[in-house]
């Protein structure tokens, strides 16, 4: 049994014994290992360990890590493109005025084409070969200019005034034209055109505002009111005709619908007797190419005021009264109608800014082509 634990000892013994040259030889590897790694097991810690000395132990910012890893190292990233700058609307105004830019034409004029582009002298030149006649105002004595706000936005507006006068040097008379210009981007469009000629006269003020008013005949004034909104869209408003009425407060049939009318309704009127005035007003517009059903379709849309001489408001007579009742015609108080018109206008987006804006003040124009003083 001794030999036998004797024997079993010395198997162990050796047992350890290789146990623990394996175990040397393999922390021997371990150390050589590190030692050809060495440079690269250094870069690695200094990639994942954070930097305690400059940033304080925090992690590095996006900004600065994107730079290295793109490019090893930072301010190679391109420039961002500089912003397109629109022109400056006053530039290119200027250079219309100059005759150094053109101007297409988005409406029609007398003798100016809609979808044909002008400079300020062809403009000129074309209105004074289309008047070109006995008695009429067909030369250009005068050309004014301005810079308006149509719908006061803070965006400017080009508006031109020519004046025409006749060669008749005893009798002359005078027309004006109105044209107002925006700049769509690099483009000039001339986007409206009024005019005040004999029997009829249009003004147009510093915020876009149109009125327009003309003899309707011998016992009526008519007026039309517009205005330029920012966009450059000319919208209409409404109309209103004022008529010096006969002696009884009666609608003229021809203001009113055919249909329904009995046909023994008055057509024959004393216009000045009694001193009477009917007011129409519409906010729709006339198309005088129209006959029939349209021009009833758009007398439906007529509304009335019926005042005396003092402006006072007047009610038909009562057969009347339950005829236009009967045929839905809209009589209406004077101070009624005034706040119907104020809302109206309101919900076009004109505002009483715009309707009260100042006059325009105009600047002549000089240029040889143009006559002196």
């Amino acid at each position: 049994m001794k030999n036998t634990n004797t024997s079993t000892f010395r198997r162990a013994a050796a047992l350890l014994l290789c146990f623990a040259l394996i175990m040397a030889g393999l922390a021997g590897c371990g150390q050589q290992g590190g030692a050809g790694t060495g440079s690269q097991g250094g870069a690695t810690e200094a990639a994942t360990a954070p930097d305690s000395g400059s940033n304080g132990g925090e992690p590095a910012s996006s900004e600065n890590s994107g730079g290295e890893a793109a490019g090893g190292q930072q301010g190679t990233a391109e420039p961002a493109p500089e912003p397109v700058k629109a022109p400056d609307p006053l530039d290119l105004y200027d250079a219309f005025l100059n005759e150094k830019a053109l101007a297409l034409f988005t409406i029609e004029a007398i003798g100016l084409e809609e979808g044909r582009e002008y400079n300020i002298r062809e403009m000129k030149q074309s209105m004074e070969k289309f008047l070109d006649g006995d008695y009429m105002p067909d030369k250009v004595c005068e050309l004014g200019y301005a810079f308006i706000d149509c719908g006061l936005d803070g965006v400017p507006e080009l508006a031109l005034r020519f004046e025409f006068i006749s060669d008749d040097t005893e009798y002359p008379s005078y027309s004006t034209e109105y044209f107002v210009l925006k700049a769509y981007g690099d483009e000039l469009r001339v986007i409206d055109n009024e005019e005040t000629y004999y029997r009829t006269e249009s003004t147009l003020n510093s915020a876009g505002y149109i009125t327009y008013g003309g003899s309707g005949g011998a016992a009526t004034y008519y007026c039309s009111y517009h205005y330029i909104n920012p966009e450059g869209k000319k919208v209409f408003l409404y109309s209103g005709e004022y008529t010096l009425a006969n002696g009884a407060p009666i609608i003229q049939a021809w203001d009113l619908p055919e249909e329904g009318l009995p046909e023994d309704y008055p057509t024959d009127y004393d216009f000045y007797e009694d001193g009477l005035e009917i007011d129409i007003y519409n906010f729709t517009t006339y198309d005088y190419d129209d006959t029939g059903e349209m021009q009833d379709e758009y007398h439906r849309h007529n509304m009335f005021v019926i005042l005396d001489s003092d402006g006072n408001d007047v009610d038909p007579e009562e057969y009347y009264g339950k005829l236009y009742e009967e045929l839905g015609v809209g009589i209406y108080k004077d101070a009624e109608m005034a706040q119907m018109i104020q809302d109206h206008m309101a919900a076009c987006g004109c505002t009483e800014e715009i309707v009260n804006a100042p006059d325009i003040e105009w600047e002549l124009l000089e240029a040889d082509w143009l006559p002196k003083g």
